[in-house]
């Protein structure tokens, strides 16, 4: 009973923390920069009045407000979206005839980046650190000196960092051969394509790669504008 009328008392106390203005000014920092890293998204001010109600008017206010906040984020598309997103990424682990039909995914050893900019290098500094052979080309010799600069740099980070041993990143850099045409490509599991933002260009390279590449090979591009179906549109065989 005592503890029970302990957590009335708390609940419905409306004095303010001390020092009230304090306490405005932290909740004011908090809005600006969930304003900043959330943009668009409304949630974040939504429990931040919450917050701010709790310390204004007393826990039980405060309660009443989160009540409130919930039921408005839980109409937002934004709250829409995430359930949709939740449920469908779950929903991918159980395909019919696909992940009950005992198929087993092919190995990765050998992957070609294509373009050594801070994207591709980005990603081709991922696939060492999966312990995967890369192909990394580049149009001119500049352009691949430079991406192959920005792999040591990214490892060299790593290092300094305490994330991984000298030996360890001088193993993964001796794992990435620089080209500039695609007679390296005959043995690549894999082609991730990360050039600029061009229609025709990467139309161009997708037919190029689809007689470069062996057969089984995955052709995959970074594009994070333009239609996958219209990048592989010169495709002759869509089993890529």
């Amino acid at each position: 009973m005592f503890v029970l009328r302990c957590c009335t008392a708390t609940a419905t106390a409306a004095d303010r923390l001390e020092p009230y203005g304090e306490a405005i000014a932290i909740i004011d920092f908090a809005r600006a920069e969930a304003a900043k890293r959330a943009r668009h998204l409304q949630h974040p001010q939504l429990c931040l009045d919450a917050i701010q109600m709790g310390v204004a008017r007393g826990g039980m206010a405060g309660l009443k407000k989160e009540g409130e906040a919930f039921a408005a984020a839980a109409a937002l598309d934004t709250h829409k979206a995430l359930v949709h997103i939740f449920f469908a990424t779950r929903s991918t682990k159980k395909v019919s005839g696909v992940t009950d039909a005992g198929l087993k995914p092919r190995k990765i050893k050998r992957v070609a980046v294509l373009g050594g900019g801070l994207m591709g290098s980005g990603i081709a500094t991922a696939l060492l650190l999966a312990n995967v052979d890369v192909v990394l080309k580049e149009v001119n010799q500049q352009f691949l000196d430079g991406g192959m600069s920005r792999i040591r740099s990214n490892l060299a980070s790593r290092v300094k960092k305490g994330r991984m041993s000298q030996q360890a990143a001088d193993a993964a850099m001796a794992k990435v051969k620089g080209v500039l045409d695609y007679s390296d490509f005959g043995n690549v599991d894999m082609v991730i394509e990360a050039v600029i933002e061009d229609i025709g260009l990467k139309q161009r390279i997708f037919a190029d790669l689809e007689s470069a590449c062996p057969p089984h090979a995955i052709l995959a591009t970074n594009t994070s504008t333009i239609d996958i179906d219209l990048v592989g549109a010169k495709l002759k065989v869509g089993g890529h």
